[in-house]
Order: C-alpha cells, then structure tokens, then sequence
C-alpha cells in the first residue's frame, strides 16, 4: 500500500507563513540599509572627487620628464623651427621660431662664447641670416646624457649648409676681396660646416629649459674640403669674423 502523506496542521501552516513573512521583511530591510549606504558612497564619492580637483588645481604642474624622450623632442622642436636660418624677412614664421625659443631656453641661458642671454642667440641667428644668402642645418644624429638629478645633457652632431654671396666675403671675410682669383672660387659656393652643440637642460620653475648652450663650428674642416689647399683656407680664415663657437663679430645689418 502506499503511504499517505499527511497534511501540515494548521499550526504548522502558520508558522511557515509567520517565517516568510519574517524573511521577507528582514530582506526589504537589509535591502534599504544596503540603498542608504550606496547614496552616502555615493555622496562621499562625490565629496572626496571635488576635493581632488581643488587639490589638483592648487598643485604646481608637473614638470616635464628629464631624459631622452622629453630632452631630445624639445631640442628637435627648435632645431626644425631654425632649420633655413632666421625669417628675416617673413614675420610670421619669424614669431613662430621666437615662440620655439622662448619656450625651449632660458632668458639668461649661457652662452658658450657669447654674453648670455635670448638677445644674442637671436641676434646671432640674424647675423647668419644677413650674411648668407642661403642656410640649411641638417641634423645627423643625438645623444643623451644625464648629467645629475636636476640636469641632462642633450648632445647634437650637425652640418651646416652655408650659401657664400659676395655679402658674406664684404661681411665676414674682407680680407679675401683683394684675392680675385680667392673671390671667384668662393662666390656661389656652399660650405658644408660640421657643428656640435651641447644643450644643457634643467628644470626652471615649472619649465624644462635650456640654460646653457655651447657650441662648436668647424671651419677648418670645411673650407679644407671646399678649397683644398691649406694656404687659401688660412688666408680666408686670418682675420675671419666667424668664431669657432658660431659666433659672428661682425656688426648686425638692418
């Protein structure tokens, strides 16, 4: 025979609903102290993020990363913005290269055989501008080094392409006009020039800036290549207004 299952008593019946009823409050309650506790995270997240910003807005900008990446990129910027020489005569690329410079020295950068200062190392810039009718400086590579803590060294290996007109010989080399022969060798030609320069990078304020600058321009090496004979490249250079450090001595020529 098979057994028959006995129906829950009444009071049985009643204890199960008293239990579900009982479940079922303890859960809507743990699920509104669950709701009240997200809306103050919530209002508590939102407390501390607008804290954050202040704090954020009140800290000093961080400064730019010392190294090849930061060093290197900023020493590029400035080298493609002078890459034809100075815009003398074109004022909007002229307060472009003036914007790069600002922004990539200090005002009181040394200057390796020269005053320190933007003023001459714009002055400079005019200088080449004014006395070759062409200039192109053709980086070749970098190197970086971290000098200490607070300062890396950017290292940069170039050529110079300078165009001689007969203004550069009046200007720069005026002793060579009484040498026709000299004269007709040089005018039209280019000279290939090898230059090193040294920018030295540090943290001024919340910028990352060049404060010293040097530089050293071979000459020798290109008139040799472009002349050939030793005694026409010491007769340009005696008495030549072009330093080894790409300095020009001469006065500047509106």
């Amino acid at each position: 025979m098979s057994s028959i299952k006995k129906k829950p008593s009444a009071r049985r019946q009643l204890q199960c609903r008293n239990n579900q009823r009982r479940y079922r409050e303890e859960a809507r309650e743990l699920l509104e102290r669950l709701e009240k506790q997200a809306l103050v995270l919530t209002r508590e997240t939102a407390r501390l993020e607008g804290q954050l910003d202040t704090m954020r807005r009140m800290l000093p900008a961080p400064l730019p990363s010392l190294g090849c990446t930061s060093g290197i990129a900023r020493c590029k910027e400035y080298n493609d913005a002078f890459a034809y020489g100075y815009a003398l005569r074109d004022p909007q690329q002229e307060a472009i290269q003036l914007a790069v410079l600002r922004s990539f020295m200090a005002d009181n950068v040394a200057v390796t055989g020269a005053a320190p200062g933007l003023d001459g190392v714009v002055a400079n810039w005019k200088k080449f501008g004014s006395c070759f009718p062409a200039l192109r400086k053709e980086c070749q590579a970098w190197d970086v080094i971290d000098v200490d803590d607070e300062t890396c060294l950017v290292k940069s290996f170039a050529l110079l392409h300078l165009r001689i007109g007969r203004v550069t010989l009046e200007r720069l080399f005026p002793q060579v006009l009484s040498n026709e022969y000299l004269v007709q060798r040089l005018l039209g030609r280019v000279l290939i020039c090898p230059v090193t320069q040294l920018f030295f990078m540090a943290a001024v304020g919340d910028q990352f800036l060049v404060t010293r600058l040097g530089t050293e321009l071979s000459l020798v090496t290109a008139f040799v290549a472009l002349l050939g004979g030793m005694d026409d490249v010491l007769e340009v250079l005696h008495g030549g207004k072009v330093t080894v450090h790409a300095q020009i001595e001469a006065p500047l020529k509106r």
